[in-house]
């Protein structure tokens, strides 16, 4: 049995307006809330979505108001965690103006993936499985503040900041292979960013059962490496790319983090994947580039585009170049 975290805990709470029952339901719950800060944005983003003219915006909207009782018109959306409410156009007018939904398909990221999940918002992705039981030190560039959360309430946070309508399903349990399979099971791209040989090889091990993609990324001191595992197009490949010999979960999993970590490194730094001699991993205190690499990368998938399983290779100028 896997259980979700509590709803409240990461998803916004949304009143449509044209239905009846919400609206009355929305002047109660103002009734009882004044401490919430209400930001009334619909008559902003009408104008937007109409592509009208700072100059005609008020009367146009005017004679709009006549016909349209603006007041039960869109949604009111209520951010629990930053105390806010804001008034936003109904969720069709919505996806349009801000290009949302047009990728039909299901991401499950697994680690830590804030970052990783805005880019994705922001590229037109709105289903999201998000999985990561680990909480965030105040270290980490992905908290933000929210240090002492786990991984996956942010991203979900993050995600619900840019579209209130998305879908999206946070898990905050360890991964093990019945609950993997769940995963599994929705999913039409899976994103490892564990950074754990373990987990890794379990996420590997039921993409190729189920024939699903598989892609991670990391940076390196030449730039930003992403690997690309096709098990959609090939189920007899190798995890890792081949790059670590017999990595299954059971075969790594009774591994020492020192074992695991020191071969996850060497699959990295691989002389048969480098041109150069002296590739060297980097640690992820930035890892604001690879998570951006690695969402286009997932968007040109999505578009169709026939990327074979390999380790593409990114430096500046190549990423500038890169359109997904």
């Amino acid at each position: 049995m896997i259980n979700l975290m509590h709803k409240n805990t990461y998803k916004p709470l949304i009143f449509k307006l044209s239905e009846l029952k919400n609206f009355l339901e929305f002047k109660k719950f103002r009734a009882q809330n004044p401490q919430i800060v209400y930001k009334d944005v619909i008559n902003q983003q009408l104008s937007e979505f109409r592509g009208l003219h700072p100059t005609e915006a008020a009367s146009t909207l005017s004679r709009i108001s006549k016909t349209q009782d603006l007041e039960r018109y869109g949604s009111w959306i209520v951010f629990h965690h930053v105390n806010t409410a804001v008034h936003i156009l109904p969720k069709p007018e919505f996806y349009s103006l801000r290009t949302f939904g047009m990728h039909k398909k299901t991401i499950a990221i697994v680690g830590t993936q804030g970052i990783l999940a805005e880019t994705l918002t922001q590229l037109g992705f709105d289903t999201f499985l998000l999985w990561d039981n680990k909480l965030l030190p105040q270290s980490s560039p992905e908290a933000l503040g929210n240090n002492g959360e786990y991984g996956s309430l942010v991203s979900a946070q993050k995600i619900f900041s840019i579209n209130p309508y998305a879908q999206v399903s946070a898990f905050n349990q360890p991964l093990q292979p019945p609950t993997a399979k769940l995963l599994f099971n929705r999913a039409d791209f899976v994103v490892d960013h564990t950074n754990d040989l373990t987990m890794g090889s379990l996420l590997r091990g039921e993409a190729k059962t189920r024939r699903i993609p598989l892609l991670s990324s990391f940076p390196t001191s030449l730039g930003v490496a992403v690997d690309v595992e096709r098990y959609d197009l090939n189920n007899k490949l190798e995890p890792y790319l081949g790059m670590i010999k017999n990595a299954t979960y059971k075969n790594v999993k009774h591994l020492s983090f020192k074992e695991s970590s020191t071969l996850l490194q060497a699959s990295r730094t691989s002389k048969s994947f480098w041109n150069d001699s002296e590739s060297r991993i980097l640690s992820l205190e930035t890892p604001h580039l690879a998570s951006v690499i690695l969402a286009r990368m997932i968007a040109a998938l999505a578009n169709g585009h026939l990327l074979k399983s390999n380790r593409y290779w990114f430096d500046i100028d190549t990423y500038l170049g890169f359109r997904g």
